[in-house]
């Protein structure tokens, strides 16, 4: 009975203890009958359990999405003979922990020493290998037996509420064995072993008087880790259950799978299974939604269901190892693409052939899939992320010329880009289709005019926007896209990708306009930012940003707008607006360096008293931010619809 003022749901399922697995509990409304225990949802697979629970006990709708445990009861009747062998036949999916007369004689997949009604195993067990008898010699137990009544009791344990299936198969076997007689499972070691697939070995040995304990050990056989590789990830599926990921042999020979196991991002175990060489074999968070999604796949292609998990749909790492433990591949990927974070297209390895394991990790070394859903089960020819690239914009030329854009092949095969569509609008990417049949050669570079080209479509304006090329089909976008942001251009002057030191790229106004040829330097300002206090040891007020004319001649600090012969200064904003407007009347000589200081004062008394011969100015409003920002100097521009655009002429981040 149930006492005291307060119940909490669950507590009262099961008895304390393991009192249920004495001879002496006497169940009541226990579900009872013969045969297996357990249930099966995927019938239709070729290793399930539906052989053993039709003539079983079938627990699917007490257990499915709702419970992790069961307990099962084998009573038995035992009469007192002459007996030195006790030996556990088993099958189970995916953990268990058996006792004999209330006292535990094995567990596997279970840690800890306390169970509760509603644990679960430790790992999913794969179904080829619980379909096998595991048997267990418990003869050190014998003296548990009584006469008359006996129970055999069993937690059986799956690793989650939600697995498609089940399974708890048990019997007992007793006899006399001589001390050197061997099971009838085992076979005698008289000479080297060759193993055809990866096992895992359990051997003994008998000294003439007894044997010795149990010794495992796993073999990985044939160049497993050589061969695979994972070459397609679709981890955040538009569609419920279809999350899949792709392996596919890269070698030259055919390698066996069992025991090669994923241990992180996802769980799993592959029993006896051969994968030809360029043979996928695609794992998936839901077979039968798989198969709604993707009906037509290659002959060849095998397709499984992980045990369990779900791949993170922010990223995270993914481990699988061979059947000795050792890791096969072991990467992080993240959401670095919005196309395949929830965008209906997968991340897919264009190279899975690379010895670099490392670049797994890289958003580079990924492409997005050609098409949405991707291609599980078969090559995809996709683009890495910057085979084709927007690399040069002129979008203000001289009187007379035309707007254009430049597009670089970076890869050593020709690109055939027609069909694809270049677009300056975010809400409407297919503005203007460049003409089918058009070729961007291996390491070569494609100039579109508007006037030949896109003409009226775009429209580049002069003072910025952003431009995004999208790979497309019959009119249908696939999954390749490259955009560039670029901002307000003096008149002539284009802007262009530039590499940084670090490898990384910037879009930057060039020295020269380079249309079908390599891209020129960076233009340079001739007042650049050479110093920055944004933290000083004192006082937070003697800030300061120093400005160095680094040109050949002096130079004035001011803007002529060459159609209203208005006087514009430069100016110093960061992340929070404009720090200071700079005075128009100043000029710099050759090298001569100006100061733009927070407090006068404070500069003072931190660093004493200003020369004569220093030029300085004290910024009208904003600080300078001790954990880092970005600091531009601007020079104006033309006006847009009566607002002065500004040219970035240096930024220090």
């Amino acid at each position: 009975g149930i006492s005291g003022p307060t119940v909490i749901p669950g507590q009262y399922l099961s008895v304390p203890e393991n009192v249920w697995a004495s001879v002496n509990y006497v169940p009541a409304g226990w579900i009872s009958g013969a045969g297996a225990v357990g249930y099966e949802n995927r019938p239709g697979e070729a290793v399930n359990y539906s052989g053993y629970i039709n003539t079983g006990i079938n627990l699917q709708s007490q257990m499915y999405n709702k419970a992790t445990s069961c307990y099962i009861r084998i009573p038995f009747s035992y009469t007192s003979s002459d007996i030195n062998s006790l030996k556990l036949n088993l099958r189970y999916d995916d953990g268990c922990v058996v006792y004999l007369n209330g006292i535990e004689v094995y567990r596997d997949n279970v840690d800890g020493v306390v169970l509760n009604w509603n644990s679960q195993a430790d790992l999913p067990r794969d179904d080829s290998i619980s379909i096998a008898i595991t048997q267990v010699d418990i003869s050190q137990n014998i003296d548990l037996l009584r006469n008359g009544n006996n129970v055999l009791a069993i937690q059986g344990l799956n690793d989650a509420a939600g697995s498609s299936d089940m399974l708890i198969s048990a019997s007992l076997v007793a006899g006399v064995q001589d001390p050197g007689q061997v099971s009838a499972l085992a076979e005698e070691y008289a000479g080297p072993v060759t193993l055809n697939i990866s096992k895992e070995i359990n051997t003994r040995i008998f000294d003439g008087l007894e044997w010795s304990p149990l010794t495992k050990a796993s073999f990985s056989v044939g160049p497993v880790s050589e061969s695979l590789r994972i070459t397609e990830l679709m981890y955040h599926s538009e569609l419920n259950g279809v999350e899949f990921l792709e392996i596919r042999n890269i070698g030259a020979s055919a390698v066996n799978l069992n025991k090669v196991s994923f241990i992180k991002g996802i769980s799993h175990i592959f029993g006896d299974l051969w994968l030809e060489p360029d043979q996928f074999i695609v794992l998936t968070q839901d077979s039968i939604a798989f198969a709604g999604r993707y009906p037509a796949l290659p002959a060849d292609c095998i397709v499984l269901q992980w045990d369990s998990g779900l791949l993170n749909n922010a990223g995270e790492e993914i481990v699988f190892c061979d059947a000795s433990g050792e890791v096969i591949q072991a990467f992080e990927y993240n959401d670095w693409y919005d196309l395949t974070d929830g965008g209906g297209f997968t991340m897919n390895m264009p190279d899975p052939a690379q010895a670099d394991l490392s670049l797994w990790s890289q958003k580079e070394s990924w492409a997005v899939s050609t098409y949405a859903g991707g291609s599980p089960g078969e090559l995809d020819e996709a683009l890495t992320g910057n085979s084709i690239v927007i690399n040069e914009v002129m979008s203000n030329p001289t009187e007379g010329m035309p707007d254009w854009v430049e597009l670089k092949n970076n890869t050593s095969m020709p690109i055939n880009i027609g069909g694809w569509y270049l677009s300056d609008s975010n809400s409407d990417l297919l503005k203007y289709q460049i003409e089918q049949g058009t070729v961007v050669p291996a390491s070569g570079y494609l100039v579109l005019y508007d006037e030949m080209s896109f003409g009226s479509s775009l429209g580049l304006s002069k003072f910025g926007e952003n431009l995004t090329l999208s790979s497309a089909v019959n009119g249908v976008l696939t999954g390749y896209q490259v955009s560039e942001d670029f901002d307000a251009a003096p008149e002539g002057v284009s802007y262009g990708r530039y590499q940084k030191s670090d490898g990384s790229f910037n879009f930057v106004l060039l020295l020269e306009a380079t249309p079908g040829r390599a891209n020129s330097v960076p233009g340079i300002s001739p007042l650049v930012i050479s110093e920055i206090m944004y933290n000083p040891a004192g006082d937070a007020d003697a800030e300061y940003i120093e400005l160095k004319n680094i040109s050949a001649a002096s130079l004035q600090l001011r803007f002529e707008d060459p159609l209203t012969a208005e006087i514009l200064p430069w100016r110093i904003i960061d992340e929070d607006g404009v720090i200071a407007v700079l005075p128009t009347n100043v000029t710099l000589l050759r090298g001569q360096k100006f100061l733009l200081i927070k407090d006068i004062s404070a500069y003072v008394q931190e660093y004493g008293s200003l020369s004569p011969y220093v030029k300085y100015m004290e910024w009208s409003s904003g600080k300078l931010s001790n954990s880092g920002e970005k600091i531009e100097l601007q020079i104006p521009g033309e006006l847009d619809s009566d607002m002065r655009t500004y040219i970035r002429a240096d930024r220090v981040n």
